[in-house]
């Protein structure tokens, strides 16, 4: 089974931000971790998913307004999509023992920046 949803006009902090905030005040990098859960969840109701057992693949298309930050940079940002995964109970835990793999594709648009997300059930695995 395949479920997608997209998460629009959306730049996660990056790696750099989070580790900032994280530094700032013990509790400043639980509220950004709510924050965002919050937008993520959003979205996996609009797109009425499914829960799913595993082992799963997902794979990210992380589409930024320009080409200025790091790849390693902007993909700090699944934690806040996997996290947001397992509290709306589309998966049952964000381990190894129910995701076989992360991928990551990053392209630019000026206009439609955005996070797609592909989970894919896997079988046999």
């Amino acid at each position: 089974m395949q479920q997608a949803f997209t998460i629009p006009n959306t730049n996660f902090p990056g790696l750099n931000e989070i580790i900032k905030v994280a530094k700032a005040h013990p509790m400043a990098y639980s509220s950004m971790k709510k924050q965002w859960g919050e937008l993520v969840s959003l979205y996996i109701r609009k797109a009425k998913l499914k829960p799913m057992t595993g082992p799963v693949q997902i794979h990210l298309t992380w589409v930024e307004k320009t080409r200025n930050r790091d790849p390693d940079n902007v993909r700090a940002g699944s934690k806040f999509i996997l996290d947001a995964l397992v509290k709306s109970k589309v998966l049952p835990c964000d381990s190894q023992k129910t995701i076989w793999r992360i991928s990551d594709s990053f392209l630019v648009h000026k206009e439609n920046w955005r996070v797609d997300v592909l989970i894919t059930e896997m079988e046999g695995v």
